[in-house]
């Protein structure tokens, strides 16, 4: 079985995020301009995440990256 790619997940988690939020707006029938605040909260820890990830990520390509120099040596 062949991987997915990254477009077709991301447009699939994309349409499911969509429906959740219909799905709330619907269910709650909140105004979309209160509903909006809440998904700039929620876009905030996202951001949040994705920085974790970013540093994350940059650290373990340095640590890496320091490895190989190491073993050269």
């Amino acid at each position: 079985m062949s991987k997915m790619p990254l477009s077709v997940i991301m447009e699939s988690a994309k349409n499911s995020l969509k429906a959740s939020v219909n799905s709330v707006l619907n269910d709650t029938k909140l105004p979309a301009y209160l509903v909006e605040g809440m998904i700039c909260e929620i876009l905030a820890e996202v951001r949040n995440q994705k920085n974790i990830e970013l540093l994350a990520d940059i650290n373990t390509m340095n640590s890496q990256q320091d490895d190989s120099e190491q073993k050269e040596e």
